[in-house]
């Protein structure tokens, strides 16, 4: 046998000798028919198996688990020293050294054949389900659950330091070379073939799914969903601490070091040929997709459901203290340190291919469309469409009862007091004169009234109408409008104490909260338009100068008062402004020409959006056509104001 084994070794005999003499050499090592035998039955297995008494007694009681738990220095002498976790790394060769090559990952990676094998059958996948007896078996009870919850004193023990948290983090050599090269990343991907070998096929996909049954055995029960809730005091013990937080948050160079290089990225995206192996197909997205009665089971029965719920005394405990809100935050240099760079920012950037290649294609839009037999199954159908009618009984019920609708209707008094000026209220308690007229008042005004700060409108006799006429116009001029001017006042003294600096210098703040324009001059508003000229020298420009010098000498009627119209309704017409804004308009007016269509007669207009007023170009009459357009204009605005009055 040794002279087998040395010519085995050292002369490299062709490959049939070499299994003839591996057989030989393995002869005497192979097992005899015996231990076959001495392997237990699945009968002997399960009785092997701990009954749930034998399971329960195994289980420390809650006077051993304090006991059995390691105390503060036994962990704090358990944890490795700084020079330990720096020996126990593996150094950058050794890194290398331990990644597979790529012949060698495409070795361990199984052929299309071997996969299906290696699948387990659903009578398999079936047999490996706890039955719902074992589930319940497998759940901690409330004792033991409380048992496995560390005490507060075990908490802060069990907690990292910060020197050890900086120990366990990763220096930047270390995070480089833990990460894959370009070529280990393309060899890490599986190819189309075996994508698609590894997508579970819609028998396994059904098999995989647990059953009704097997779904209400794995939800807790209310009293375990209650006991596994931690208490207030364990909540604050597991929330770290102001400088655990700081210790965990990675330094920026590590943040750097962590961040993928360009050719990372680039290797990291899969090619257009894999993309559409990675996508599930039609059978397979319909098998992925739960059946009615799995979504009915996995929604939680009423009596679960406010077992879920939180209970006021947690609610406060599951929210984070202050301090713990600020320590959470990221630092300025942190939020610097997460911003990329410039030169970090084109290589994060899709390039024009990728951008290609991740735009589905014309074949895969027109898979994502529905087909119709898809249509017409998404349509509602005509008993479906009778189901979501009401019925005869519920349409009555979704009609406004009387009391409703004239609950939905304004009283009398509210509708009279939103559409009746105060003027007119004024004017109707100063023309009381008679008792009949006060008691219609009463009635008619009395809760508005009343509503103003004037509560005994309903007991006042004719010698109070005095009274209450000052009263309201107090209320108007002043209580009404209160604390809009107090909230204004507020908002203007948080700026730097802004309101006191006006009232200490109101005169020089007079033209800005007040109107102290007097009525507009002809020059004013001459320098309000600019004038949109034609080429010098044109016939269009001789024609618009025709125009302009009408409306010179219709500026000038106005100022010496021979026609009945004033600027301010010049400016009403072109801008709807009555009055020039303090700071001015946003663009200064501008006049224009147009040109007369004959057999039509076009007259002056004007566009109030853009402050533009449109002039005939050099047509006879336009000076008494814009008289008339604007004339209408007013006459038209006091029809509108004597209507709005009463």
């Amino acid at each position: 046998m040794n002279a087998q084994f040395n010519r085995l070794l050292n002369e490299d005999p062709p490959e049939e000798e070499q299994t003839t003499l591996l057989d030989r050499l393995t002869t005497p090592l192979k097992a005899p028919p015996q231990v076959a035998a001495m392997q237990p039955t699945p009968p002997q297995v399960a009785a092997m198996q701990p009954t749930p008494p034998q399971m329960a007694a195994m289980q420390p009681t809650p006077p051993q688990v304090p006991a059995m738990q390691p105390t503060p220095p036994q962990m704090a002498a358990m944890q490795p020293t700084p020079p330990q976790m720096a020996a126990m790394q593996p150094t950058p060769p050794q890194m290398a050294a331990m990644q597979p090559t790529p012949p060698q990952v495409a070795a361990m990676q199984p052929t299309p054949p071997q996969v299906p094998a290696m699948q387990p059958t659903p009578p398999q996948m079936a047999a490996m389900q706890p039955t719902p007896p074992q589930v319940a078996a497998m759940q901690p009870t409330p004792p033991q659950v409380a048992a496995m919850q560390p005490t507060p004193p075990q908490v802060p023990a069990m907690q990292p330091t910060p020197p050890q948290m900086a120990a366990m983090q990763p220096t930047p050599p270390q995070v480089a070379a833990m990460q894959p090269t370009p070529p280990q990343m393309a060899a890490m991907q599986p190819t189309p073939p075996q994508m698609a070998a590894m997508q579970p096929t819609p028998p396994q996909m059904a098999a995989m799914q647990p059953t009704p049954p097997q779904m209400a055995a794995m939800q807790p029960t209310p009293p375990q969903m209650a006991a596994m809730q931690p208490t207030p005091p364990q909540m604050a013990a597991m929330q770290p601490t102001p400088p655990q937080v700081a210790a965990m948050q990675p330094t920026p160079p590590q943040v750097a070091a962590m961040q993928p290089t360009p050719p990372q990225m680039a290797a990291m995206q899969p090619t257009p040929p894999q993309v559409p192996a990675m996508q599930p197909t039609p059978p397979q997205m319909a098998a992925m997709q739960p059946t009615p009665p799995q979504m009915a089971a996995m929604q939680p029965t009423p009596p679960q459901v406010p077992a879920m719920q939180p209970t006021p005394p947690q609610v406060p405990a599951m929210q984070p203290t202050p301090p713990q809100m600020a320590a959470m935050q990221p630092t300025p240099p942190q939020m610097a340190a997460m911003q990329p760079t410039p030169p970090q920012v084109p290589a994060m950037q899709p390039t024009p291919p990728q951008v290609a290649a991740m735009q589905p294609t014309p074949p895969q839009m027109a898979a994502m469309q529905p087909t119709p037999p898809q249509m017409a199954a998404m349509q509602p159908t005509p008993p479906q469409m009778a189901a979501m009618q009401p019925t005869p009984p519920q349409v009555p019920a979704m009609q406004p009862t009387p009391p409703q609708v004239a609950a939905m209707q304004p009283t009398p008094t509210q509708s009279q007091c939103k559409y009746t000026p105060a003027i007119m209220i004024f004017m109707l308690v100063v023309r009381c004169s008679t008792p009949e007229e006060l008691t219609e008042l009463k009635n008619s005004l009395g809760d508005w009234i009343c509503d103003c700060g004037v509560p005994n409108i309903f007991t006042a006799s004719m010698s109070d109408l005095p009274t209450i006429y000052g009263q309201l116009v107090t209320h108007f001029i002043y209580h009404r409008v209160a604390s809009i001017i107090q909230q204004f006042t507020s908002g203007l003294n948080s700026c730097g104490r802004l309101w006191e600096v006006v009232l200490n210098n109101w005169k020089a703040f007079l033209p800005l909260f007040t109107n102290t324009r007097g009525a507009l001059t002809r020059n004013e508003v001459r320098d309000l338009f600019d004038i949109v000229w034609s080429s010098p020298g044109s016939n269009r420009r001789d024609l618009e100068e025709e125009t302009i010098f009408l409306w010179e000498c219709w500026l000038m009627s106005i100022q010496e008062e021979d026609v009945g119209i004033s600027f301010e309704d010049v400016l009403v017409f072109v801008t709807a402004a009555d009055s020039v804004p303090p700071l001015g308009f946003q663009q200064k007016c501008k006049v224009e020409f147009y040109d007369q269509e004959e057999p039509t007669r076009r007259i002056p207009y004007a566009s109030t959006c853009a402050l533009t007023l449109y002039l005939p170009r050099g047509a006879k009459g336009s000076l008494v056509q814009l008289h008339c357009t604007v004339a209408s204009v007013v006459f038209v605005t006091l029809l509108l104001e004597l209507q709005h009055w009463g």
